[in-house]
């Protein structure tokens, strides 16, 4: 931990350690066996859970209520599991223009039908994309980033005025990183692996917006 509040994995790993996680692994797209597939109610409980158990619901509501005084907006997201967060947006604004940005190789292949056109495989810093966006986010990816500052840059430039720039990341000082110490899942996931390589906390996340 150094003086901005932020921690950091030392050594950094290699590119090709990075890469091996999300492309070769497909770490945040494989399918998990859902131990509660065969109980009673559970396609009720699933979609009541897709939507107030997680917060995707949450970011949608908040862009857009920043941005409800804008006429034709448009939304960029990039995010783990981008259709999500894509899917919400229009559920919740069906006239909005979206787009999403994700590394993970089959990410239009396992959204939606209607979702996936809107997908655009690849790193943000190699992608051309001409417009700019009234809505951008950025969840849970920085942490997972070498050089989480170039990305940011490139975000910015792309952020409308009057815009919303939404970041989202870990807070390896909340209660639950600080009661599980070591053994906190967004350190060491037994289950999966996760590829954290930065750690935010709140005062390191005012520093990057300042």
């Amino acid at each position: 931990m150094n003086c901005c509040g932020q921690a950091i994995m030392d050594p950094f790993p290699p590119i090709n350690d990075i890469e091996e996680i999300y492309i070769e692994d497909n770490t945040f797209y494989r399918p998990f066996d859902n131990p509660y597939r065969n109980k009673l109610f559970i396609n009720l409980l699933e979609s009541v859970y897709q939507r107030f158990g997680t917060d995707w619901y949450f970011v949608a509501r908040k862009c857009l209520g920043v941005t409800s005084h804008q006429k034709h907006r448009n939304a960029l997201g990039i995010v783990r599991s981008t259709w999500y967060l894509l899917q919400v947006f229009k559920t919740l604004e069906p006239g909005i223009a979206i787009v999403g940005v994700d590394i993970e190789p089959d990410a239009k292949r396992n959204a939606p039908a209607e979702i996936g056109p809107h997908i655009i495989t690849g790193d943000l810093l190699s992608l051309k994309l001409a417009n700019q966006y009234n809505i951008i986010t950025i969840k849970f990816v920085l942490e997972h980033l070498l050089d989480f500052r170039k990305h940011i840059n490139k975000a910015v430039k792309l952020l409308a005025p009057g815009g919303i720039f939404f970041v989202s990341v870990p807070d390896i000082e909340s209660l639950t990183a600080k009661q599980l110490k070591h053994q906190w899942k967004l350190i060491d996931d037994p289950v999966q692996r996760i590829g954290h390589i930065h750690w935010f906390t709140r005062q390191s996340l005012e520093l990057l917006a300042s």
